[in-house]
């Protein structure tokens, strides 16, 4: 009450009590698809206001993601593209390289950037934070930080289907005549009445074939799932339950393991230690301590987390494995969890990926190169200063997903599947979209859901799949709730989705594209006197193409490009030819139109190749004779795949070759 009445004191004594805030479109949720709709809607000349429920802004773009998955590059569309051409624009100016040059850098990882695109797909969390705060300086928007939705009773009134005013735990009342939901969780959509579900559905539902629980081609490993390793009766290990679920396919309430993104460093004078949390429990880890004594041989630097390189000598750590940073079955609860409840389970996903590192790199029991090795690592210093160092969001990959006007499903999508000769191929989709707002193209991904043990008393764990996709079409109706059920609400974030089509549209960059048309969607209403159920699909196409949406999933084919592709395949045959000729090669018709080839055959054509810099019969030596030249950048890569039964991909090859051909010596 207090809080309400300094709001009206600060607002003046002009704006009526029951409406204390007004504006054309209320965006709740500030994550990076909140702040994509803000700056779609303002663009418009339409006044907003930005809610951040949470503390910090951004979400997982400013949490820790910095490796983004996009999926294909030329998909990434409208301000998403514009996103990332900004960080591209940040890293060019050299006194942002602090650490490396952004020439040492760029080589480290072949996804860093398109140059053609003026994009850059990597950078440290406080460039996206910086890059959000001005965006949001611009638009003129109202933001508000720090305040909650009332999920009670009270929270949003709403009169015949419409919203008309939702009221903060603060007091606040905030009227509009749009609303988009912007959360993670849902929390608008669910307090509105709109239906929505949580967990998998059974394959039948929309016949599907990945949904539900997972049991056949589960994983089974032969580690004790027991407190006492091998004694049934000392209980089992944390987060383990004593039998499957339920039939194979069938529905449940489990979903995806949620986790932190940690930014790492080795750096000394940048290194915080990660040190042992308060609610440290050692049977966390036990079974990756099994699963590492098991294994015959363990690699310092490699396994159990992921060490992707972004700028200046820091990390994006991810998942990596079985036993990781993902706390399996730890987050069932967090979608429908009140705010107290949902703060007990950060602290409980924090403790268990802070005790992780502190696990590895502590612990006697560790193999001491694995232990040492880890022990080099630490967050980074200048990463979120304003929180301990510690990543400000919590990776909620899936939480309540909306039952709109359309559920996307595995039929909406092209799948990729093995031939008979191994290539990858894409059968069309079943159910194509026609009314398309955003094109996704990243697998359909789901990290593992949960753990058992089965029949025989062998730890099983289940739910992960990862099913290669071509680029698709994201519909339009799938932001939509149910026109009976609530006209004035957007959700792009927790959309229309089975558990299967949400785990390849959970990607941030299709977040901002869909809340980028949610937000167009609603200005056009209100422009148009309609609603976003009853606005022409091609008023608001025209509108997202104006703003460099993407709205074919089919690769533009201009004619420069067609040409350049032309050209390309030319040189690369007049490449063979001298190659050939050099007898570096003694076939062309063996480089040409291959899919891989063999590590052994890579081995030698790159001793051929460098022996005509400096003789040489060793593939080390020869690797790096090819590196000082400058015709390879990796020599870790190369290494790996010129061994036999190693393969080698034909894009790296044909690099290889392009640019042997340039720096040959002249004979």
């Amino acid at each position: 009450m207090i809080r309400r009445l300094l709001c009206l004191l600060l607002l003046g004594s002009s704006v009526d009590a029951e409406d204390i805030l007004h504006r054309d479109i209320v965006v709740y949720g500030g994550t990076a698809a909140g702040i994509a709709a803000v700056r779609e809607a303002t663009a418009h000349g339409h006044s907003v206001v930005l809610i951040v429920p949470e503390k910090f802004l951004g979400g997982m773009m400013t949490g820790g993601l910095g490796a983004s998955d996009k999926g294909v590059y030329w998909t990434v569309g409208g301000l998403a593209r514009r996103f990332f051409e900004d960080v591209y624009t940040h890293y060019e100016n050299p006194e942002r390289w602090t650490r490396e040059t952004r020439a040492e850098y760029l080589p480290k990882h072949g996804l860093i950037y398109r140059e053609s695109m003026k994009c850059q797909w990597f950078f440290e969390p406080h460039v996206a934070r910086l890059i959000f705060e001005k965006w949001l300086v611009d638009s003129g928007a109202k933001v508000l930080r720090d305040e909650r939705l009332d999920r009670g009773k009270n929270g949003v009134t709403k009169e015949g289907g419409v919203i008309r005013k939702i009221t903060m735990e603060s007091g606040l009342v905030i009227s509009g005549q749009y609303f988009i939901d912007a959360t993670y969780e849902g929390d608008l959509m669910a307090a509105a009445g709109v239906a929505y579900t949580v967990g998998r559905e059974a394959n039948a539902t929309h016949d599907e074939s990945m949904n539900g629980v997972q049991l056949h081609g589960t994983d089974v490993v032969s580690i004790s799932p027991y407190i006492v390793e091998g004694d049934a009766s000392s209980g089992l290990l944390p987060r383990v339950e004593s039998k499957p679920y339920g039939p194979h396919g069938s529905a449940d309430h489990r979903f995806q393991a949620y986790n932190f993104r940690l930014c790492l460093t080795t750096v000394p004078e940048n290194r915080v230690p990660i040190t042992k949390p308060a609610n440290y429990n050692p049977l966390n880890y036990e079974l990756l301590l099994r699963d590492m004594l098991r294994k015959k041989s363990l690699t310092p630097g490699k396994g159990y987390f992921t060490r992707v390189p972004m700028p200046n000598l820091k990390t994006d750590s991810n998942n990596a494995g079985t036993f990781s940073t993902d706390y399996i079955a730890g987050s069932y609860g967090w979608p429908e969890a009140s705010y107290a409840e949902r703060e007990r389970l950060l602290a409980d996903h924090r403790g268990y990926v802070q005790g992780f590192f502190w696990f590895l790199g502590n612990d006697p029991r560790v193999p001491a190169p694995f232990r040492e090795e880890v022990a080099c690592w630490g967050l980074a210093k200048d990463e979120f200063t304003d929180n301990g160092h510690w990543p400000t969001q919590l990776y909620i990959r899936e939480a309540r997903r909306m039952m709109g006007e359309h559920v996307m499903n595995e039929n909406n999508f092209p799948l990729k599947s093995a031939d008979a000769d191994g290539k990858k191929v894409a059968a069309d989709a079943r159910e194509p979209i026609q009314d398309v707002i955003a094109v996704g193209s990243y697998a359909l991904d789901s990290h593992k859901v949960g753990m058992f043990v089965d029949e025989r008393g062998h730890l099983v764990w289940e739910g992960h799949f990862f099913r290669g996709v071509k680029p698709y079409g994201i519909s339009y109706r799938s932001i939509l709730p149910k026109a009976e059920q609530c006209k004035n609400l957007l959700v792009p974030v927790c959309a229309s989705a089975t558990h299967v089509a949400y785990g390849s549209m959970r990607m941030e960059s299709v977040y901002m594209e869909m809340a980028q048309a949610a937000a167009a969607a609603a200005s056009l209403s209100l422009e148009n006197k309609t609603t976003p159920h009853a606005l022409a699909y091609p008023v608001l196409a025209e509108r997202l193409k104006a703003g460099r949406a993407v709205l074919d999933p089919v690769e533009p084919k201009t004619e420069s490009v067609v040409k350049a592709v032309q050209n390309a395949a030319e040189q690369y045959q007049t490449d063979l030819k001298l190659l050939a000729k050099r007898k570096i090669i003694t076939n062309a018709d063996d480089w040409a139109g291959k899919t891989s080839h063999d590590g052994a055959m890579v081995a030698d054509f790159i001793i051929r190749a460098a022996s005509q810099f400096q003789p040489t019969t060793q593939i080390n030596d020869a690797i790096e004779t090819l590196q000082r030249e400058g015709i390879i950048k990796s020599i870790p890569y190369w290494k790996k795949h010129t061994v036999s039964g190693q393969k080698c991909g034909a894009s790296n090859m044909t690099t290889l070759i392009q640019n042997l051909a340039q720096k040959l010596p002249q004979k």
